[in-house]
């Protein structure tokens, strides 16, 4: 049973370990040395996806006797938001419409203007450009952006140019990989200098013991198994992502169409929900893989699907960092995937997992094979990617490196540091 200190000031239940919101002062010195840091983040949009579960992640482990945070997204269903609220943290939906327009801009400045922020966090590339100039326009002291990706359409001129333009508008830009911090310095910044990597961080004792709601102790991988019609002798595969091209789904299938001939065993779960969805059912019956292939829809229970699987997949044509390969290494699981973008700096290959190029099914189906016919093998790339893990992609870690970055920028007003070129792949 809550009490009443228990509840946020809306009445939900506040998570654990978060502190209690206090009111926000009008003016900051009026509060004193209790006056918290106003925190505004903005985001393209709130339905699930790496960048945004990375930011509900940030604010859920945030020091909120430090900052008062508040969330600004632009568009979509905004299907975190009920999340955020039930933080204590207010969100609130700013439409500035399909096409880039003044009047999106405005919108959004008037926005900014009421909740004076001290810092704006801008997070994607539309809200990278319309909150980083709107909180220049309402005298914002200072603003950072998280460049979550490498998104190929920066490589053309006049987004070049606007992406330049953003960054003049950045006190700080956090890249979540050293493969996203070099090209984000390639495609453009006004000062290299400001950009600092963050990676992406996950909190493993949440996914050490998942538990289905109403089923205590129960083993929730066998009872996951058993939903989809997968018994303790197959040899579970998954992948976790959106069913969008760049994921790399349709050499997946064609990677099981060559291993499941040689490995009868074989099946595979795919979770998430995209445009592709049709598409990828219709190369599955064409493949003859419909015994083989399950299509689990979007999931909001991630670590009851990694505690199903014998071997994480994920084939990918790039990736700003792959959120789901921590959530597959916080359950001791092997990962396949593709030696793009930043996926090395994760997966280290033939330790924690193994590594093929992209868009490429016959190496693919190979390494399934490989760990299919070793689980010995697939069982100590686990335990090493636990303990990878634990050493260098923590939530706490993400989460204290980025509250110094609001500290240094708030304490003194200070200058972007000289920084060293991120290292070469």
């Amino acid at each position: 049973m809550n009490n009443e200190g228990d509840l946020t000031a809306s009445g939900t239940p506040r998570a654990p370990g978060v502190a209690p919101l206090a009111a926000c002062s009008a003016d900051p010195a009026q509060a004193g040395s209790a006056a918290r840091i106003r925190l505004l983040h903005v985001i393209t949009t709130l339905d699930p996806g790496g960048a945004e579960n990375h930011l509900l992640s940030l604010i859920t482990a945030a020091d909120r006797t430090r900052f008062d945070i508040s969330v600004i997204y632009l568009k979509g269903r905004g299907g975190l938001a009920p999340e955020l609220e039930r933080l204590g943290v207010p969100v609130q939906c700013v439409d500035v419409g399909r096409r880039y327009t003044p009047a999106g801009l405005l919108r959004l400045l008037m926005a900014i203007r009421q909740l004076r922020p001290d810092i704006v966090h801008t997070h994607l590339f539309r809200a990278d450009l319309y909150g980083g100039i709107a909180a220049r326009l309402a005298g914002v002291p200072a603003v950072v952006s998280t460049r979550h990706n490498d998104e190929d359409f920066l490589r053309h001129p006049l987004w070049r140019l606007l992406h330049r333009l953003i960054s003049s508008c950045e006190d700080r830009i956090i890249a979540i990989s050293d493969h996203v911090g070099r090209y984000t310095i390639e495609i453009g910044v006004d000062n290299p200098g400001k950009v600092q990597r963050i990676y992406y961080g996950l909190d493993p004792e949440r996914f050490t013991h998942p538990q289905r709601p109403g089923m205590p102790g129960m083993d929730v991988g066998r009872a996951l198994r058993a939903e989809f019609g997968v018994g303790p002798e197959h040899y579970l595969l998954g992948v976790v992502a959106r069913l969008v091209p760049q994921k790399g789904h349709r050499y997946l299938l064609e990677a099981l169409a060559l291993a499941v001939p040689e490995e009868p065993s074989l099946r595979l779960l795919i979770a998430g929900q995209g445009p592709l969805r049709e598409h990828l059912e219709a190369q599955a019956r064409r493949l003859g893989l419909d015994r083989h292939v399950v299509f689990a829809g979007w999931r909001s229970d991630v670590a009851n699907i990694m505690a199903a699987l014998d071997l994480l997949v994920l084939p990918s044509l790039w990736e700003g960092f792959g959120l789901v390969l921590l959530e597959a290494m916080a359950l001791q699981k092997p990962i396949v995937a593709t030696r793009v973008s930043a996926i090395p700096e994760v997966v280290e290959d033939g330790v924690t997992g193994l590594l093929v190029p992209p868009a490429d099914s016959a190496a693919l189906a190979a390494a399934i094979l490989r760990l299919a016919r070793d689980r010995e093998l697939g069982r100590e790339m686990g335990r090493r990617g636990r303990l990878r893990l634990e050493e260098r992609f923590t939530l706490d870690r993400m989460v204290r490196q980025t509250e110094q970055v609001y500290l240094s920028l708030v304490s003194a007003g200070q200058q972007p540091a000289s920084r060293k070129p991120f290292p070469s792949p």
